[in-house]
């Protein structure tokens, strides 16, 4: 009797760990159009805020000072309900816990929710089970974000977690974030020894993602230092006019010019 419920036993559990994996694609699948939904909601909100914000009704009211007419054009414009969000992506989570296919959904909830008890236990909860997760890019990629969220101690700990990632592109964002770090200027002067440090993780960023946008910005600090120094020759910039006609900086060579760089989000 003793074989007999030990080789049950050893049947069932592969069926589950099978039912496990095959949950990860669906689970991906939900998360993609949950994150999709609740974009396009936020999206919607930030440009009838815009809209309202450049109208001329609510310029009067700024050269006016009117607080109360200002209060009552915010208002018009109502923000998604970010609890009914956070239910949903819990809720998600949830229904996947404690298998590989929640760890997307933890990660938003640790990154947006603006919940800090939410997103600690969502930080706890990935560093227990999904510290190899290949889920945890978006993580990786705003952990700044996450620090805001949860505090310096566990955002030390991810930031850890995600630079033991066997994943080429979260390893690539955590290396960005702390080399970065490193070596920003802002409010201090880096050592030598965190200037040589932040520029070997930059490094090795650069080289992880390869032929991406992270792999310019992460050679962007060693660029300005040998090729936008005072005096060298500026880089030629290649692109269209208002109109639609190409041209190249180089055209101008000999002319005072001005570059204006802007944007628009």
């Amino acid at each position: 009797m003793k074989q007999t419920i030990t080789l049950i036993a050893c049947l069932t559990l592969p069926v589950a760990l099978v039912g496990q994996d095959g949950a990860l694609p669906t689970a991906r699948a939900e998360y993609k159009a949950m994150k999709a939904e609740y974009d396009a909601a936020m999206d919607a909100y930030y440009m009838a805020s815009r809209r309202v914000s450049s109208s001329p009704a609510y310029q009067k009211a700024r050269e006016a000072k009117d607080a109360d007419a200002l209060n009552k054009l915010r208002g018009a414009v109502v923000a998604p309900n970010k609890k009914a969000w956070i239910e949903k992506f819990q809720s998600s989570a949830n229904r996947y816990s404690p298998t590989a296919g929640e760890a997307p959904f933890l990660g938003w909830l640790a990154l947006w929710s603006a919940n800090k008890k939410v997103a600690t236990k969502s930080v706890k909860t990935i560093l227990d089970r999904h510290a190899d997760s290949e889920d945890l890019l978006e993580l990786a990629e705003y952990i700044g974000v996450l620090r805001r969220a949860v505090g310096d101690e566990l955002h030390g700990k991810v930031l850890d977690m995600l630079l033991a990632s066997k994943h080429p592109m979260i390893k690539a964002n955590a290396l960005y974030s702390k080399g970065y770090s490193l070596i920003a200027t802002r409010g201090r002067e880096p050592s030598k020894e965190d200037l040589s440090l932040g520029n070997e993780l930059l490094a090795e960023c650069a080289r992880l993602a390869k032929g991406t946008e992270l792999a310019l910005r992460a050679n962007a600090p060693a660029f300005e230092k040998t090729r936008l120094q005072i005096g060298m020759e500026v880089p030629d910039i290649i692109g269209q006019d208002l109109d639609g006609v190409p041209f190249k900086l180089s055209d101008y060579r000999g002319k005072v010019v001005v570059i204006d760089f802007w944007g628009d989000w």
